[in-house]
């Protein structure tokens, strides 16, 4: 998502093409509609990908466990504590900035680059009052006001309520029928953020060896992920008269399709890891990242839209915009890597131990 953003705000027509107003301003910039660049601009993809995974490991987790009312309560406890911490500190930076007049994405848009999706965030006056109440009653559901990313973790957050409360439900009947009441949900969540909740939770519940994919598990992960990287790619932004001069013009393109092209990547793209050990994902690099990951993504486009956006603004008076982008991209990556570092420090993992203290004396 943090290239997707940069991308989307400093070459919109990457993601958007003709969509939103914006424009084109180099010929590479359509190659970002076709495989295998498609994938720089394949946000809605990883977001699948990650609800995908939280419900397969929120179940794997749970599936051994006696799931008893306290057990639930407490389950949701911990995760409202988990989540939040992250959530306030990254809203009250957004009002912050907000009230401060800090972001430049209104400026950018009308001075120097076309981009009506960029310029729809943090319009007018903040209203202070409206704020607290969000802030205290509902952080999750209007959080994206603030910092619009968070919608994400707004479906994050009731996917894994919904998911324990299915949990322990699904406890009182044999296991035999788990997978169907799983199956049942994914059909009745088919046209919502939702189901990969229950596509994950639908895998748990299936035996994990199967003897053909044992015999052919290399073959099977070369299909899987070139199936996958092709409905990765799937220009879901672009207008359909465009979308018909790539290699996706053959399919269909109704915005319930766009919006499912990047859970079927998603899917298959999980399937291809859940079929495989792949050691590589376990090096410190992908550990680090792992655990940085939700403050790097919380913060990120209000970095953009604030810091990134003033930047460039300056640089365009003497460079490039390619240069000036360069410039900006790289000292934008100094400035999210150090405030992920103290969000992860100072935030997000004393809040991790103190999720599991509560956890631990609620059950």
């Amino acid at each position: 998502m943090l290239v997707t953003h940069f991308l989307a705000v400093f070459y919109p027509y990457t993601l958007f093409g003709t969509s939103f107003g914006t424009v084109q301003q180099h010929s590479w910039e359509s190659w970002f509609h076709f495989p295998p660049l498609g994938l720089f601009v394949a946000g809605q993809f990883a977001v699948n990908f990650f609800f995908i995974l939280s419900g397969y490991v929120l179940s794997y987790s749970l599936k051994e466990r006696s799931i008893t009312f306290t057990f639930l309560l407490a389950l949701g406890v911990k995760r409202t504590v988990r989540l939040y911490s992250i959530v306030a500190v990254t809203l009250l930076l957004g009002y912050l900035l907000w009230g401060l007049d800090c972001f430049y994405n209104k400026e950018l848009t009308e001075k120097v680059i076309p981009n009506n999706w960029f310029a729809q965030y943090w319009k007018g006056a903040v209203n202070h009052t409206q704020f607290w109440q969000d802030f205290l009653l509902s952080p999750f559901s209007d959080g994206k006001y603030y910092n619009p990313p968070l919608w994400t973790i707004k479906y994050e957050f009731y996917g894994a309520l919904m998911l324990f409360v299915v949990l322990f439900l699904v406890k009182k009947v044999p296991p035999k029928w788990h997978t169907a009441v799983f199956a049942v949900l994914l059909l009745a969540f088919y046209d919502s953020d939702y189901r990969g909740f229950w596509l994950g939770a639908l895998l748990v519940s299936l035996p994990r060896n199967f003897e053909v994919v044992k015999k052919y598990k290399r073959e099977l992960s070369f299909m899987l992920l070139g199936l996958a990287m092709f409905f990765a790619c799937f220009p879901i932004f672009i207008p359909v008269e465009s979308l018909k001069t790539t290699v996706y013009g053959w399919l269909p393109n109704s915005k319930w399709w766009k919006d499912f092209y990047p859970f079927l990547a998603a899917s298959v793209f999980f399937l291809m890891v859940y079929t495989r050990r792949y050691n590589w994902l376990s090096n410190k690099v992908f550990n680090w990242l792992g655990k940085a990951s939700y403050a790097l993504y919380a913060v990120h486009f209000i970095v953009i839209a604030s810091f990134s956006s003033g930047l460039f603004l300056k640089l365009k008076k003497y460079f490039s915009h390619d240069t000036a982008f360069c410039i900006t991209f790289f000292c934008s990556m100094a400035v999210l890597f150090l405030i992920t570092h103290i969000l992860k420090k100072v935030v997000d993992q004393p809040t991790v131990k103190l999720s599991r203290r509560i956890f631990k004396k609620l059950v």
